[in-house]
Formats: structure tokens, sequence, C-alpha cells
């Protein structure tokens, strides 16, 4: 039980419990109850901006967390004057290729790599080979996932990237933590990058992996009801085209798919329809500028922003897709277009869950499992992947 006063809180504890007071970056106050009672806590006023967590806990056990939302400061944001003065430094507009490349491929350089439990392999997309890299939750999954008769539940998974840059090997630690916090095999797909292979090229490789998985033509055997499609930033345009495809063509039907922040859309100009662009495009790292350039690189012409597999939020008819799970970030110029793209799918009678992560920016899922934003992205994945699951 909480009650605030000014910059204290009133809290009641249980005997024997500690309450947690935190931010997305530090713990605050740890208070251990001898016996229940109501005590007194003062938060310092520099911290009035951030959002606050408050639990409990008692040995393993925590309760859930309550959310106390910071003071928005005089601009309208809930964000630090100097997180954001930092970010605006660091939110320039355009992509120069090599560079962004290079300055992606700094995560390879992973310490802990060498504890991930992975396996390499290879399907066909026509006479290309795509590589695929396959995350494991433990060494039991490792052993068993591919023995005969096990049918181990999957995450086909597309990174992200702008379709310019990252790649699996980029994206280990993200698609490690992801097969631990979930129990499930994770399969991220190396697909061909633009400018060198532009649209469709990428979504075909995507495609075609989605195919294997789903026909049972891989070296895991897998069932097609506990298998489900995800992608990040771009790769939730894949994910989302992905799924469109298969129902357009029949040759399988994708039970799920998890949309992490998608790029949907076809415009980040001025003209966009969606808010978030005009007030999230300037200053939180991914700017509007720079997805505009990253869909230049990706078209093969002008008339692909029509194409609704280029664009998912350009499709008319929205009817008999997956069960979907829209997760978008609070400060990312991409809200908006992911938040409507959930919507048309539910009026179109589809299952879909959308939850917005306050005070995150793009990108923040391939943030360390100790981030707040990842924990509660992570709790309500787990929530959707269970359901149906018995």
């Amino acid at each position: 039980q909480i009650k605030k006063k000014e910059n204290s809180y009133y809290i009641r504890g249980y005997k024997g419990t500690e309450v947690v007071i935190r931010t997305d970056h530090e713990i605050l106050k740890r208070i251990s109850y001898e016996r229940t009672c109501v005590k007194r806590i003062h938060i310092l006023r520099k911290y009035e901006t951030e959002t606050k967590y408050i639990y409990t806990s008692k040995g393993k056990r925590r309760s859930r967390r309550i959310v106390i939302p910071g003071i928005p400061v005089k601009d309208g944001s809930s964000m630090p004057r100097a997180v954001r003065t930092v970010l605006q430094a660091l939110s320039y507009g355009g992509i120069e290729v090599d560079a962004s490349r290079k300055l992606a491929d700094l995560k390879k350089m992973d310490p802990m790599r060498i504890f991930y439990r992975t396996l390499d392999a290879e399907f066909y997309n026509a006479d290309y080979k795509v590589p695929i890299r396959l995350f494991f939750p433990t060494e039991e999954a490792m052993e068993n996932g591919a023995a005969s008769g096990r049918k181990p539940p999957v995450i086909l998974f597309f990174h992200g990237g702008g379709w310019v840059t990252e790649s699996v090997e980029n994206y280990q630690r993200v698609c490690a933590r992801m097969a631990q916090s979930t129990g499930q095999i994770v399969a991220s797909v190396e697909y061909r990058l633009a400018p060198e292979y532009r649209f469709p090229v990428g979504l075909m490789d995507c495609y075609a992996a989605a195919k294997a998985f789903y026909t049972n033509r891989f070296l895991l055997n897998t069932d097609p009801d506990r298998i489900t499609i995800m992608g990040d930033s771009a790769g939730g345009n894949l994910a989302a085209a992905v799924c469109m495809m298969a129902r357009d063509r029949g040759e399988f039907y994708p039970k799920k798919q998890i949309l992490i922040y998608p790029a949907v859309n076809n415009c980040y100009t001025a003209k966009s329809p969606y808010r978030s662009v005009q007030e999230n495009g300037g200053d939180y790292l991914l700017t509007a500028a720079k997805m505009e350039d990253y869909l230049t690189l990706y078209e093969s012409c002008a008339e692909d922003r029509n194409n609704p597999y280029f664009s998912p939020l350009m499709e008319k008819d929205y009817t008999n897709l997956p069960d979907t799970l829209i997760l978008t970030a609070e400060f990312d110029p991409l809200r908006d277009e992911g938040e409507e793209y959930g919507k048309r799918l539910k009026e179109a009678g589809n299952h879909v869950e959308i939850h917005r992560i306050s005070d995150a920016l793009h990108g923040y899922f391939a943030l360390g499992i100790r981030f707040l934003h990842v924990q509660e992205s992570f709790d309500i994945m787990n929530r959707f992947l269970s359901k149906g699951s018995e």
C-alpha cells in the first residue's frame, strides 16, 4: 500500500519483506520491514522526472511492480533534460552505409559469445544458401533439438537494421538472451541486405526460411503450431510481410507473430500522418531522415512503397492473419504506425495485443536483460507465447 505526498512515499510493508524503489538506471532505496507497519521514504527531488518502480521481495519471491510515472518537465517530455540533450547530440540525419555497418559490427566483440549454445545451418532460397543460426535455451534443448520425435517451440527471428545493417553475428547476445528468457529455440536468419540486394530479395530469404520451418524441411523436427515469427524494426516489417505472403500464397499458416517497434509505413517526411514521426523524428537516435534513407536504400523503384510486402500499412485486407503481439516504444518515430497496424489487424477480427513501453527509445530491445524495459517486454512476450500452448 503506497501513498505519495510531495517527494515522500508512505509505504505499508509486511513483516519479513523488503521494499525496493528503483528507476530504469539504479536502485534508490531498499527498506527492510522487521514488523508490519507504514514507513515514510523520502526520494531526492532530482529523481522526480524519472519513472520509478516499487516492489516487495521476500527470499526469492518478488511482487508485481507498481509504476510511478515521472513528473514531465516543462517541454512536455518525461525524460530528464540532461538525457535529452545527449540524445539530441547523437541524433543526426542521413545514412552512410559503410560507416553504419562498421559501427554496428562493434557488437561482434562480445566476450560472452563462447558461452552461447548455438548451431549454424543453412537452407536454400532458390539457388542461394541462406545461413541461419540456432540459439538453444539449455544444453538439454541443444542435445534434443534435432532428435527424432521431439518438436520444440521455435521463434523464427528476423533482425533489425533498416534492411541495410546488422547481422546474425551482431544480434548474438539478443538472440541468446531471448532463448534463455523464453525457453524456446531461436532461429536467426541471415537474410541478404540492401543496397546490394534490394526489395524483395531479403524478404524472400525470410519467406524461404519460414517455409522450410513450417513445412518441416529443416534439420529441426518442427510443429507448425509451435513456431512464432518475430522481428524488430525492419525485421518486424519482414515478419509482418512474411505472414501476409504466407496467407496470400497458402503454402503455410503462421499462428503467432511478435513485432517489436515494426517499420510498417512508407513515409517519414513532414507528410507522414503519424504524430510520433513529427514529435520523435529528430531527437531520439533513430531519426525520420534516417528512416527515409533506409527506405530509399531498400526499394528497387519508387512504386515499391505502395507494395504491401514493402509497407504492410498499404495492405487492404487484414483478415486471417496470425495472433499478433506488437510492442512499441514511447520515444520512437515508428510508435504510431506500429500501433495503427495492430489496430487494423484487430478491426479485421484477428487477436492482437498492443503494448507501449513507457520512456523507451527505438532499439531498447537490444539492451541487457537488467534493463527494466527489456524485463517488461519479456514478461509480456512470455504471457503471449504461453497462450494456447497448454
